[in-house]
């Protein structure tokens, strides 16, 4: 058989000239999809590409044709709705975890002696401490503040509990509704706002259950105290984990068509008020009052604050009760986990709100609850610094002073937190007049 390309004589079995290499039979494969079509046509019949010489490929051997079938083009609206379902995925598990650990919130205490400290208690519980045990504790103290400060804890606790379980459980409920939509293909957009906010309704209440109770003291490089179980940890750990995967995901299934910088803008103006609640969260779960001296520090919540006063001796217990100092401190200690009650109430619904808006865009009422938030933050701080102080003055008189470092980082990251909106809408009209390639082309 002689090759009509070159001429050149090949046994009668072949397919491909042994010299050019060209298909004997006169075809050829066809870029784009891979299919054998006919080497004279201008445009494949299969799926239409040219077959201008410069873009066909003729193959030199028997497996060309399935080589170039195995490289296809990428269907890039075929592999964002790939990245979009394990987006939707992540954002599911995230919820399920904050679901599951939930109801394993506890304490435990690194102390391998007794079950308490100078009348302080060392001993760790679980989240339906405050459901029970905590009122048999109040039935068996010994009165007077050591009782009122296990009222307040036990009061506050089971509000701060009840709601966080509640609040996590029908914010899981929402994100698998709308999971389950978008499955059957009745709802667009996505699952990661309500998702966020399963999650980081989790992750405060965990810190509310922490601030009631908290007390960590150090001296002479030891530290006891009572920490976040491993349980809660490993919560906060894996859900926060799935949560940022299924945002990763989702950033890549969706805002292609849109300026590149103002897609960095948006995704910026999620992320530093993320960083900002990562950061604030935590440090409310450490409590309300740091003291400290030349021999150790210690942080204390809610009720050990009451205990606090209860355990140093006075002369006279009527005076104590009326004195300045346990008033504004424990006032100031209360008003402090209140104002973070509502800082975390706000975190979960502002960033419900900026997650489930297309490209993240945080709009006027996600951006007023972020300003509020940050506020509130400050005054919280500064509430800490008060009890901190009177604290001081109380139990050690006037040889310790307050360990202001937690309450400083959460005036910062307030102040930030409420500064952020206004700089982000002056950097996003900057970026909008200026004209730029958008995310496809970049």
């Amino acid at each position: 058989m002689n090759c009509r390309y070159c001429g050149e004589l090949n046994p009668e079995d072949a397919t491909f000239c042994k010299k050019c290499g060209k298909r004997l039979d006169g075809q050829a494969v066809c870029p784009s999809c891979g299919k054998v079509v006919p080497a004279d046509g201008e445009f494949c019949i299969f799926c239409g590409v040219s077959l201008s010489p410069e873009n066909v490929a003729m193959p030199n051997n028997a497996t060309a044709p399935a080589a170039a079938a195995a490289r296809p083009a990428v269907d890039k609206d075929k592999l964002r709705g790939i990245f979009g379902l394990i987006s939707t995925i992540c954002a599911g598990v995230s919820a399920l975890l904050a679901l599951i650990f939930v109801f394993c919130i506890g304490s435990s205490s690194n102390l391998n002696f007794g079950s308490d400290i100078g009348g302080l208690p060392m001993t760790g519980v679980s989240i339906f401490y405050y459901f029970g045990d905590a009122y048999s504790a109040i039935s068996e103290g010994s009165g007077g503040l050591d009782s009122l400060g296990l009222e307040w804890q036990a009061a506050v606790g089971t509000a701060f509990c009840a709601i966080g379980i509640l609040g996590t459980v029908a914010c899981f409920i929402i994100t698998a509704v709308r999971i389950v939509k978008m499955l059957i293909k009745k709802s667009s957009g996505n699952a990661i706002g309500f998702s966020a906010a399963t999650y980081i309704s989790f992750v405060c209440c965990a810190a509310l259950f922490m601030v009631c109770g908290a007390c960590v003291m150090s001296a002479s490089g030891i530290t006891i105290g009572l920490y976040l179980n491993g349980a809660t940890v490993a919560g906060v750990v894996l859900g926060g984990i799935f949560l940022v995967a299924s945002v990763v995901f989702d950033c890549l299934s969706r805002g292609v068509n849109i300026k590149l910088g103002e897609y960095i803008l948006n995704i910026c103006q999620s992320v530093v008020p993320a960083i900002c609640i990562a950061v604030l969260v935590p440090l409310f779960g450490m409590g309300v009052a740091m003291i400290g001296n030349v021999q150790g520090t210690g942080n204390f919540g809610l009720g050990p604050v009451f205990q606090i006063f209860d355990t140093i001796s006075v002369p006279d217990a009527e005076y104590r009760a009326k004195n300045v100092d346990f008033i504004t401190s424990s006032a100031c200690a209360i008003a402090a986990v209140m104002v973070m009650f509502i800082c975390c109430v706000l975190f979960v619904i502002a960033q419900a709100r900026t997650y489930k808006n297309a490209g993240y865009r945080t709009r006027g009422t996600g951006k007023a609850m972020y300003a509020i938030a940050g506020g509130l933050s400050v005054a919280v701080g500064v509430l800490m610094i008060i009890s901190s102080t009177r604290l001081a003055r109380w139990a050690m008189e006037g040889s310790a002073a307050i360990v202001a470092t937690v309450p400083v980082f959460i005036i910062i990251f307030g102040l930030l937190l409420c500064c952020y909106p206004i700089v982000f809408s002056l950097i996003g009209s900057k970026i909008k007049e200026q004209p730029g390639n958008n995310l496809a082309q970049a």
